[in-house]
């Protein structure tokens, strides 16, 4: 991300794990500690593994709260949360600072809410949790850059960054 962002003509750069419009690829359950439901009634939400700069690179709006950042390596189970998934989820409360967990041993901390958005699927938004790329490293990565210059301009430089890393 560092290499990418330092090419002429870049704007940002960002990564994610799922490009957009792929449609749900990973969607786990939600739970609330401090507000169980029935079983098979948990609310489900579509997961994101992301850079902090995802949303400056896509456009989405910070809604309340704050965005990832670097100092959330120290602790990575901070997390991004659609203004759907807070409706869906935390309604009538303020989702900032409360805790949900996916199943698993791991307790989320939402630090954030973000501006839905049609990650999924053009005519739709859905309930989105974006979590820090370092908490769940992919074997696959997709890389956004948003620059000044046309696209067939980068793509060699863009091509040899990656190369360097990864031939």
């Amino acid at each position: 991300l560092e290499n990418l962002g330092q090419l002429p003509g870049v704007q940002s750069v960002a990564m994610t794990s799922e490009l957009p419009l792929a449609g749900e690829n990973w969607v786990d359950t939600i739970f609330r500690p401090d507000h169980p439901v029935a079983k098979g009634q948990e609310p489900a939400a579509n997961m994101r593994w992301v850079s902090p700069s995802y949303l400056d690179t896509l456009k989405i709006p910070l809604v309340e709260g704050r965005n990832l950042q670097a100092s959330d390596r120290e602790h990575p189970t901070n997390a991004l949360i659609s203004q759907q998934t807070a409706r869906t989820i935390w309604s009538g409360e303020d989702p900032v600072g409360k805790v949900f967990t996916t199943g698993g041993d791991d307790k989320y901390t939402v630090v954030g809410v973000v501006a839905d958005a049609r990650i999924n699927d053009l005519k739709k938004t859905a309930n989105m949790v974006y979590l820090p790329y370092w908490e769940n490293p992919w074997w696959r990565v997709y890389f956004f850059i948003r620059g000044s210059q046309p696209t067939s301009s980068m793509v060699d430089s863009v091509r040899r960054e990656i190369w360097k890393i990864d031939p």
